[in-house]
């Protein structure tokens, strides 16, 4: 059985990056600059000729569509294994991955961004960057939940802490194709393919994320195969 859960996880995580791969191929067809808007500068979801919903960058895209299944996933696979664990980082990551899900849907940060650009950036030349905001406000929310990790980390047993330093892995690539690419972007106009390396590439963390997740419930399901399992 735990050769067949082993396949399992091993075909979902084949899948989903060929999906991706899809996704991001798509997105490459629409607009071979990989950029969200058109040449005089109308956005592509607001352009009658360019079906903006295979675009990476398209809100409510195909593709935005299904990284909201994947971020929900998380969710309640995290939520499944606090619930058999009682592990603290587990109560985390599911708060913090509903958080994304409904970020990524309603688009809080880059609401928050808009506010600093208007607000504050008449004043404040930094702050009329619509990309630099989005970062900083990525990032209070970012600090919150390091903060909540901290303090589920110090709680959690060695075991439990080992799992977690694989998914700080991931995490740290989901923030650098997230966070940092975006910000190089924002500094760096001239490179149009770093949207499409920005949102590749999250697709691509989250996709190792839910695997990874997944993997941690199996083991709390079934728990550690044991030798006679392979024979």
């Amino acid at each position: 059985m735990v050769q067949r859960v082993g396949l399992a996880l091993l075909l979902c995580l084949l899948l989903l990056l060929a999906l991706d791969s899809f996704f991001i191929y798509m997105s490459t067809t629409v607009d071979p600059r990989f950029i969200a808007y058109t040449a005089n500068g109308t956005p592509y979801s607001r352009s009658p000729t360019v079906n903006w919903r295979w675009l990476l960058e398209g809100e409510g895209s195909y593709g935005e569509r299904f990284e909201y299944a994947k971020e929900f996933l998380l969710t309640l696979v995290f939520l499944t294994v606090f619930w058999r664990t009682r592990a603290p980082l587990a109560l985390v990551g599911a708060a913090f991955f509903f958080y994304t899900f409904f970020d990524d849907m309603l688009g809080w940060h880059e609401a928050i961004a808009f506010w600093l650009k208007h607000t504050l950036g008449t004043s404040i030349s930094l702050m009329g960057r619509q990309s630099l905001n989005e970062v900083l406000a990525f990032a209070a929310f970012g600090g919150f939940f390091a903060f909540l990790t901290l303090l589920a980390y110090r709680r959690s047993s060695p075991g439990e802490r080992q799992v977690a330093h694989i998914f700080f892995g991931l995490l740290g690539f989901l923030f650098f194709c997230g966070v940092g690419l975006d910000l190089l972007h924002a500094l760096f106009k001239s490179i149009t393919v770093l949207p499409l390396l920005e949102d590749g590439g999250e697709m691509l963390a989250t996709s190792l994320l839910l695997v990874a997740s997944l993997v941690v419930l199996r083991f709390v399901t079934l728990g550690p195969p044991s030798h006679a399992d392979y024979v």
